[in-house]
Formats: structure tokens, sequence, C-alpha cells
């Protein structure tokens, strides 16, 4: 089957509540690094809803065996995307270079959930020890797996989407 890859975080578990931010938290300035890192976190959690909310529309139509919608995120890799947020911190590229696994073991989770023959629909692959390890498949966090927040960013993407516009007719299940 095709496959459709949503790329997360391990730092959707820190992620806040979409329906009670409000739409307007999409797009709210953030001004500091903390919100720059809340906004991440955000993006991450909403990457695992697009993937769950597509996975669930694609069984309703029957079309589950033929595409499969899959997330997956890569731990803490040594990318040195902890110091695009903000300021570089000593502290974060000492960390980068003797807690974080590297860049290629970062990538397996996403090669699993492109290549895995066994892999099922709507999995969530990560390491093995949330940060680093062999990918393994994992749960996603309780917000992440809450469908009326899934459906909410489905819903408000799809308003906020100038491609959801002009869908060809019959395309209408997927907003």
């Amino acid at each position: 089957p095709s496959r459709v890859v949503a790329h997360a975080s391990s730092a959707a578990r820190g992620a806040t509540s979409l329906v009670a931010a409000g739409a307007g938290a999409v797009d709210r300035p953030y001004r500091s690094s903390a919100g720059s890192w809340a906004r991440y976190n955000l993006t991450k959690v909403a990457n695992i809803w697009q993937a769950r909310s597509l996975s669930k529309k694609l069984k309703a139509r029957g079309l589950e065996g033929e595409v499969l919608s899959l997330a997956c995120q890569p731990g803490y890799a040594n990318t040195n995307l902890q110091f695009t947020a903000g300021k570089p911190y000593y502290l974060l590229k000492v960390l980068n270079n003797t807690v974080a696994q590297g860049a290629k073991p970062g990538a397996d989770p996403l090669l699993r959930c492109c290549v895995d023959p066994e892999i099922e629909p709507n999995s969530f692959v990560g390491p093995q020890y949330m940060m680093w390890g062999p990918a393994v498949l994992e749960e996603p966090s309780a917000l992440a797996r809450d469908d009326a927040e899934a459906e909410h960013c489905w819903r408000l993407l799809a308003e906020q989407s100038e491609a959801a516009k002009h869908l060809p007719r019959g395309m209408d299940w997927y907003c």
C-alpha cells in the first residue's frame, strides 16, 4: 500500500489542548524562546492528530488497505534542531554530543514507517526508550490519542487550507 507518514517529535508530549487554546492559537505570535517551543510542541502533536484523522477517514472509505496513514518521532537525535528556537546554549551542545543518538538512528522510525511490510494502519513508531533506541511501535500521549482534539485540528486546518477549497468532486469526505 501507499503510505502517508507524519513526522512528529517526543516534544508532542509537552503540547497542550488545541480545543482549550482556541482557534487563534495557531495564529498567535510567540515572542519568546519558550513560546517558540510551545508552538513546536503543538505542531508536532498536530502531525499525529492529522495522521490519526486521515487513517480514520481512509478506513471509513474502505481505503485503509490501499493507503496507510502513519506517524513517527525520531527521539533525541543530534541534528542541531535544539538550536533553532533561540540562542544556542552550551549545555544543549554538551547534551547533543553526549546523550543524543546520531542522526541515522533518529531516522530509523521514519524509515520503518516507509518500508516495514507488516506495519499496521494508524501506527506510531519511535525509539524504544522514547528518546533513543531501536525503532518500535509506541503509544502516543493521551492528548495525541484524543479523537475530539484530532477532529478539531483536522477541521481547523481544512477551513484554513486553500487546497481544501479546490478538491475535485467526490473528495469532500477529505474535509
